[in-house]
């Protein structure tokens, strides 16, 4: 794909996933924000349009990145991925990240009264945003968007009562919830004042800040992998 100012950030990060340490570097959100253009991008991070096209284009010609490319993949394929690399993830990390909260809370929310109760709110008002979330995914909408591709391989019309649209949330209510996700990680990375632990912090504090600024990455790109990949294919089974 040749990179323009038009390209969008969501098309350029799910064709080429190795531009998204691009985006990252810059604070470019290219999960919910997927929709915007590079021109407009750049004048809303004050990045120049030409320097950023290049940074792009020579991440995409290096490859490598951490999301494999899945822009053309099967909507089966992007459910197991999404299921395999990030749900297991998510449910495997809240709980030992929410533990390290409480315990941090316990012994720095006065030393550090700046950050640490409000780090500690906003993990759980994001924990409680994510795990029902997955629930959600897991249990009604994945099932039927896999329903829908079954559907359409075997040659039969979606029409208008397709699995899709029986989804009682749908796409664009799972996108509200992306957007909800992604204001707290925005206000959970200032709470912790970008994850740079302070000198008084102890082993535990540290390792709740790296843990949170993997969970800002792994959820960055889960996001990205529905937002931008997974709903886009969906959307072309529905019109097949």
């Amino acid at each position: 794909m040749q990179l323009t100012p038009a390209s969008t950030v969501g098309e350029v990060a799910a064709t080429h996933p190795s531009t998204i340490r691009v985006f990252q570097a810059h604070g470019i959100d290219f999960c919910c924000g997927g929709g915007r253009s590079l021109s407009d991008v750049c004048a809303a991070y004050g990045v120049p349009a030409a320097a950023l096209i290049e940074e792009l284009s020579a991440a995409a010609s290096a490859g490598a990145g951490t999301v494999p490319a899945l822009a053309d993949a099967p909507v089966g394929e992007v459910v197991r991925h999404v299921l395999s690399r990030y749900h297991a993830w998510l449910w495997r990390e809240l709980p030992r990240l929410g533990g390290m909260a409480d315990k941090v809370l316990r012994v720095h929310g006065e030393r550090d009264a700046e950050a640490v109760p409000a780090m500690h709110r906003l993990f759980t008002a994001l924990s409680a945003e994510l795990e029902p979330h997955l629930v959600e995914e897991e249990d009604v909408v994945f099932p039927a968007l896999l329903a829908l591709e079954a559907r359409a391989l075997s040659g039969r019309p979606a029409g208008l009562a397709t699995p899709l649209q029986r989804v009682g949330t749908g796409v664009a209510a799972l996108e509200r919830q992306h957007e909800a996700v992604g204001a707290l990680l925005r206000e959970l990375r200032a709470a912790c004042r970008d994850f740079v632990p302070p000198e008084v912090a102890c082993n535990t504090y540290r390792g709740l800040l790296h843990g949170l600024s993997e969970l800002e990455r792994e959820v960055h790109e889960h996001v990205h992998l529905e937002n931008n990949v997974l709903f886009p294919a969906v959307a072309r089974l529905a019109q097949a």
